[in-house]
This record gives structure tokens, sequence and C-alpha cells, in this order.
């Protein structure tokens, strides 16, 4: 849709990410969503569906293809729910690294395979995982004798 570098597309993608992951997905997508502990009367499906294909609509249009759109709806239900589930690896903040190498793997695909950015996205991916445990990480304390 844009003519976009893939620096410009890999940056539009995130900035996109950020805004349906956060202000786009509100409290309510963010529990409805969770098949673990569901809304009452909110099929779970429905809300992980909704929230995946407003992420898929912005890859779409984006990059300008439908199917990477498409690509992008299945794999953020993927990474959201298995985040839900509890999955190894897929703690706070490790789901939104995943998504950044999503993102950094549209951009390689969209500009015919650009593997240096996907690299960068990978780098990203690094350092949204690393110092989001360096955040949420808590001191050690002593137990009370």
């Amino acid at each position: 849709m844009f003519n976009l570098s893939p620096l410009e597309m890999f940056g539009a993608l995130v900035v996109a990410h950020m805004v349906c992951d956060y202000p786009l997905q509100g409290d309510f997508l963010a529990k409805a969503k969770n098949h673990r502990a569901p809304l009452h009367g909110v099929p779970w499906q429905q809300a992980l569906a909704a929230h995946s294909i407003i992420h898929g609509g912005a890859v779409w249009l984006i990059t300008g293809l439908w199917w990477l759109g498409a690509a992008e709806v299945l794999a953020h239900a993927l990474t959201d729910y298995l985040k839900c589930d509890r999955r190894p690896g897929f703690g706070f903040n490790n789901d939104q690294a995943v998504h950044i190498i999503f993102k950094g793997l549209w951009v390689a695909i969209a500009s015919g395979g650009t593997i240096g950015l996907f690299a960068a996205g990978l780098i990203g991916a690094f350092f949204i995982g690393y110092f989001g445990i360096l955040l949420t990480s808590q001191p050690e304390t002593k137990a009370a004798s």
C-alpha cells in the first residue's frame, strides 16, 4: 500500500503492533481472549479472533499483501494462545519478542527476502525480552528467621 523501504516497513509494523496490542486491545479483549480464564458469556475464541484480525489488518495495510495479513492472524492467535496457556518461554514480554520476530519475517518476505531485516527483528526481540525480564525480576529476599 505504501512505498516503504524495508527499515521503514519494519518500523511501521512495530508501531502498528504496539497500537493494536495495547490501546486497541483494551482490558476487555485482553481478558476475554484468555481460554484459561474466560469472561462469562463471551466466547474466548471470538475475542482472540477479533484481536488477531485487528493485527492482521494492520499487517495487510502496511505491506499491501493480504496473505501476510492472514499469516499474521494465525501467528498472533497462536502466540497469544500459548501465552494464555502459560507455555514455557511465553511469559511476560517473551510473547512480545515472538511478535516482533514475526514482523521481521513479514518484512523479509514483503521486501523479497531481505535477511538483514529479519536479523534486526531477532535482535530487537532479544532486547525486548531481555529488558522485560530485567524489569520484572524480583530481587531475592532472605526468609525471616
